[in-house]
C-alpha cells in the first residue's frame, strides 16, 4: 500500500526547463496530478515522459501556453 499523496493537483508554469523543470521533478511524487504550462511542447512533452517513468502514480497534463500573451492566459484557466 502507498502512502497518501500530499497534494491533489499542482499547477507549475516554466515547466519546459530550469527551476520549474526541476520543480516538477521534486514535486511530483507528491501529487496526484500535475498540469505543466510553457511555450515549448516538445519540452513539455519530454518532462511528461520522464516524470510518466519516475512518478507514475503522477497524473500529467501538458499545457502548451505563452502566459505573456493575454489571450494564453484567459484560455489556461478555461
Amino acid at each position: 500500500m502507498s502512502a497518501p499523496r500530499r497534494y491533489r493537483c499542482a499547477l507549475i508554469t516554466g515547466a519546459s526547463s530550469g527551476l520549474g523543470a526541476e520543480y516538477a521533478r521534486q514535486l511530483a511524487p507528491e501529487c496526484e496530478a500535475m498540469v505543466l504550462v510553457a511555450r515549448r511542447n516538445t519540452l513539455l512533452k519530454e518532462l511528461a515522459s520522464e516524470l510518466g517513468i519516475t512518478s507514475p502514480q503522477t497524473e500529467v497534463h501538458c499545457i502548451p501556453t505563452d502566459l505573456s500573451d493575454a489571450d494564453d492566459r484567459v484560455s489556461l484557466f478555461k
